[in-house]
This record gives C-alpha cells, sequence and structure tokens, in this order.
C-alpha cells in the first residue's frame, strides 16, 4: 500500500499554532522587576576643564604631574564619586593616569596580575612599582590621609620612574 500523505497544509497549520502558543507564553512571562541585581549604575562621574578646577570639586588639591616619559598632548580631568580626583593624559600613541583619593590602598583600577613589583623609598614614602619583565607601568603610594596612583600604558624601568616621581612627590 502506498504510504499515505498529508497535505502540506496541515503541517503549516500545526506549526503555526505552535508559533502562535510561544508567542503568547513568552508575553506571559514577568518583566524584571526595577531593583533587579543585573540593573547597572552609572558612576558619578564630572568633567573639569583645569587641576585647580578640580581641586575645588574635590576638596582637596590636586596637582599636574610634572614629567611623564612622553609628551602629553592632551589631558582631562575627572571627579569619580565624588571623591577620586584622575587627570589622564595622552600623546604619543601613549596614556598616563594620574589618581589621588582620601585614605589608604590602590586606588588604580588596575586589577592587572603584573609578574614584578618592586618598591622604591622617596622622602620617606614607599612606592610600590607594579610590571612585568622589568618594565613598571603601575606605581603606587600613600601619605598621612590620601592614596596615590600613576598608571602608564606602556612600562618603563625602575630607574625612569624615580625623576617622574621625585617630581610628583616634591622630593
Amino acid at each position: 500500500a502506498p504510504p499515505v500523505r498529508l497535505p502540506l497544509r496541515r503541517y503549516l497549520a500545526a506549526a503555526a499554532c505552535l508559533v502562535l502558543v510561544l508567542a503568547g507564553a513568552f508575553r506571559l512571562m514577568p518583566a524584571p522587576a526595577p531593583d533587579d541585581p543585573l540593573t547597572l549604575t552609572v558612576p558619578d562621574v564630572v568633567a573639569y576643564d583645569s587641576a585647580q578646577a578640580l581641586s575645588a570639586a574635590a576638596g582637596f588639591s590636586v596637582s599636574d604631574v610634572p614629567l611623564l616619559p612622553f609628551e602629553p598632548e592632551s589631558c582631562a580631568y575627572t571627579l569619580l564619586w565624588k571623591e577620586l580626583a584622575e587627570i589622564s593624559y595622552t600623546g604619543d600613541g601613549k596614556t598616563a593616569a594620574f589618581r589621588k583619593s582620601p585614605g589608604s590602598g590602590d586606588n588604580s583600577g588596575d586589577y592587572t596580575a603584573y609578574s614584578d613589583k618592586d618598591t622604591l623609598s622617596l622622602g620617606g614614602l614607599a612606592v610600590t612599582l607594579k610590571g612585568d619583565d622589568g618594565l613598571y607601568s603601575l606605581a603606587l603610594w600613600q601619605d598621612a590621609e590620601y592614596g596615590y596612583s600613576l598608571r602608564l600604558s606602556s612600562g618603563i624601568s625602575r630607574e625612569s620612574w624615580v625623576p617622574i616621581l621625585s617630581a610628583l612627590c616634591g622630593t
């Protein structure tokens, strides 16, 4: 006996019904609550046009970095979360970010697992350098009131950090 063939219309009708049922099921799913933990918040970031304006907004003195391993072509002054002052520099395809904030600890925002770590002593301050293969791209230090960091896009030698940090820390 030859196989019984059902008309194509029946399959199409069944498929259309399935699509309608699935669409209805998706519409009945509840929308995520406004306080859902997946909700992202935008950080409080405010830009300023100078170190003086940034200092006034932060409530503490923030100075430009007087010496960098490249010639800055532009810089941006930013206050994050009303307490973290950042001055970012760009030039020659390189960047640097200087941060100052009340308290102690690493305020760099750099969570890279560096292979090299060294310490410099400058004017009574212990400066931690972090990097790879003898080239350091992050410096961290603190005084009695503030935490500081200077992050470079390209690592430099320990010896090259000394004049930069001495000029920055006034030692």
